[in-house]
């Protein structure tokens, strides 16, 4: 039980870090119309969840990356929040719009990351 605290903590630690580095560092280079820094970062770690949870078998390391790491650096209360912006501005379109992109590309991701996965092993 320990371990599994102190591995979702490091692993969630490094993500937060991640995703932090990744926004300030690829998301102005980007276009304004969306988040897209929110949106990659969220559709990479759909992707990897896929991956990772076919794959690794340990799991302490599955928890580690999946909880900690993956939790850490996906972010949906970024997405929310920015969706939520959009809302209260009237610009419906962009919110509805960004929420099922988000969502399609997340689902997407995570299917791929699986057969992906499967494809591999």
């Amino acid at each position: 039980m320990i371990a599994a605290v102190l591995a979702v903590g490091l692993g969630g630690a490094l993500g937060a870090v991640t995703r932090a580095w990744c926004t300030d560092h690829v998301g102005p280079h980007l276009p304004e119309q969306l988040p897209w820094a929110t949106l990659g970062i969220n559709v990479v770690a759909c992707f990897a969840i896929g991956i990772v949870a076919h794959v690794v078998m340990d799991s302490l390391v599955q928890t580690m990356i999946c909880v900690g790491f993956l939790g850490g650096f996906s972010t949906m209360s970024t997405m929310c929040y920015e969706a939520v912006g959009y809302f209260m501005k009237g610009d419906y379109r962009r919110c509805f719009g960004y929420l099922a992109v988000s969502y399609a590309t997340a689902l997407g991701a995570t299917a791929l990351g699986f057969a992906v996965a499967a494809a591999l092993s």
